[in-house]
């Protein structure tokens, strides 16, 4: 392992591991300190080169130095043309070459507001904000996941885009909500996905996607319609009828939630 970067062993570990307690603050694009250097970092077990590519001229490149050999890349970039705007070029071991978006060069992704109506048990449109959905990020497409999981340790989208790898995409955790969320560019529809995460207990899991559009499937979302009635516990929101709950969007098996509408209490649990 060369020592000509600014990554800690530490960090490098953390991220091989899939448990670094600060994903978006390890990957991505930052600013070193008070120098004159910025850097791009980037997990691709199975490049053998990366590149990073600036959108506003292509022609700016600058080549990642590889900081370990299980596929950690590190480029280096004047601090003055710092930008989250760029490319990953990356050639994989059998000479294919790959062009796609940075996931950890995106910002949060639900509203405060969404987070807030969460907490406070109305948030009427779950089924609009958790879950897959097809979108655009600053004109690049791609899928928003987000899944409501408070006591995970980490969580990871996989699916057939990453090889089903849960160290290449963990999620960002919004902890005033305990939603973890992370925009993956490049996924389209009718791509299969599950959740990967590390439970309270320290176990390892595969969840699928509690709101999920068909059977987990990245899709365009259509309204979900009927009301159903299922045993307490297995809502996304609903009311206490008799020891049932009616509700009008799909059931979710990572969320419990007892509600009783009117008095505005809320009692949740979750993985």
């Amino acid at each position: 392992m060369t020592t000509l970067h600014f990554s800690s062993d530490s960090d490098i570990e953390a991220v091989l591991d899939a448990r670094h307690p600060d994903i978006f603050g390890f990957l991505g694009p930052h600013r070193i300190g008070d120098t004159s250097t910025a850097v791009v970092r980037t997990f691709q077990p199975h490049a053998s080169g990366v590149r990073v590519v600036l959108r506003r001229d292509r022609s700016r490149v600058f080549p990642a130095l590889k900081i370990h050999d299980h596929g950690l890349f590190e480029a280096q970039i004047p601090v003055a043309e710092f930008t989250r705007e760029y490319d990953l070029e990356i050639t994989g071991y059998d000479g294919q070459v790959e062009v796609i978006a940075d996931a950890y060069a995106f910002g949060t992704l639900l509203g405060d507001m969404d987070v807030h109506l969460f907490r406070e048990g109305t948030h009427q449109k779950l089924h609009h904000s958790l879950g897959a959905h097809l979108c655009v990020r600053d004109g690049v497409t791609g899928t928003r996941f987000s899944v409501w999981a408070p006591n995970a340790r980490r969580v990871s989208v996989v699916g057939d885009f990453n090889s089903w790898d849960g160290r290449r995409h963990p999620m960002r955790l919004r902890l005033e909500g305990g939603i973890w969320e992370l925009f993956i560019p490049g996924v389209t529809e009718n791509t299969h996905y599950k959740f990967e995460l590390i439970d309270a207990h320290g176990a390892l899991r595969v969840k699928s996607d509690p709101l999920p559009s068909t059977d987990s499937m990245a899709r365009k979302r259509h309204p979900w319609s009927g009301i159903q009635t299922v045993t307490l516990g297995l809502t996304v929101s609903g009311l206490i009828i008799e020891g049932s709950v009616m509700f009008t969007q799909p059931p979710s098996v990572f969320m419990k939630f007892t509600w009783a509408r009117g008095n505005g209490s809320v009692k949740m649990a979750g993985v």
